[in-house]
């Protein structure tokens, strides 16, 4: 099992996301995803996600809220991943360049139109609202979403 982190970093109705544009194996390339990735040994789910913001943005997390987790059974060449999904209020820096796509604010109530993986276009609101924590499996077959299950908390 691989675990990761999501963050989502919400400022003004808006969401950061990463163009996953620049690397050609890459199994996000050409769609929008937020910061995140996988863990170093011996890291903690914060240690990984305050990482993987500053390694991809630039910000520095000053304030966070762990909204769920989700299971994706078999994602990745048959691997399974397990996610802890973020949201980001409060942070400071300045957004830089990375090496894995590029940095858009974007509106939310735009966000449906980007190219995203399905799932992440049914978690998101859960994220926003931000009013209960989730727990929840996202089986996907061949790069799309079987269904899904989740229990709030």
């Amino acid at each position: 099992m691989i675990k990761t982190t999501l963050a989502y970093i919400v400022k003004n109705n808006h969401v950061l996301f990463l163009e996953r544009s620049k690397r050609e194996k890459d199994i996000h390339k050409g769609k929008f995803v937020v910061p995140g990735g996988k863990f170093l040994a011996d890291e903690t789910p914060e240690e990984c996600m305050i990482r993987e913001v500053l390694e991809e943005t630039g910000l520095q997390v000053e304030s966070f809220t762990l909204m769920g987790e989700i299971d994706f059974p078999e994602f990745s060449n048959g691997e399974d991943i397990y996610c802890y999904i973020y949201r980001i209020d409060q942070f400071s820096g300045k957004l830089r360049e990375n090496e894995e796509g590029f940095l858009h604010w974007i509106s939310t109530d735009r966000i449906d139109q980007l190219p995203q993986w399905e799932g992440d276009r049914i978690f998101l609101p859960w994220v926003l609202e931000g009013k209960r924590s989730f727990q929840a499996i996202f089986p996907y077959i061949n790069g799309r979403l079987k269904e899904y299950t989740v229990t709030w908390r």
